[in-house]
């Protein structure tokens, strides 16, 4: 396989059970800021585990798309469960203070993918 992302187009539930799935990360604007407090301990779990991550669409965000609402994403508290809600283990807003109510799906994957793949 040529180097790079692989991008699959399945169930998510299919995508979210598979063995090889890694991190599990649900994007969405009510999610957890990704800065400076936090980006170590996700790349080092991204590059331990590998990487599954979802993405919702400017018309309906992934929250909607999986019948949740903002306040089950945004009151999740990882002391209190290991799953976040639609069977994920974190859910981020990887583009905190977008300054707009949507952002488009290929902007958030490079915004996404250029965070959680950092190297030292």
């Amino acid at each position: 396989a040529p180097p790079g992302f692989q991008v699959f187009t399945r169930p998510i539930g299919d995508e979210l059970d598979r063995p090889d799935a890694g991190f599990r990360v649900a994007t969405s604007r009510f999610g957890v800021p990704v800065g400076a407090a936090n980006v170590g301990d996700l790349t080092r779990r991204v590059h331990e585990d590998g990487l599954t991550v979802a993405f919702g669409s400017p018309e309906r965000g992934l929250p909607p798309m999986l019948g949740l609402t903002a306040e089950a994403v945004r009151e999740f508290d990882s002391a209190q469960s290991t799953r976040a809600p639609g069977g994920f283990d974190v859910w981020l807003n990887t583009v905190p203070n977008q300054g707009s109510e949507v952002v488009r799906t290929e902007e958030a994957m490079f915004a996404s993918l250029a965070c959680l793949t950092l190297t030292e």
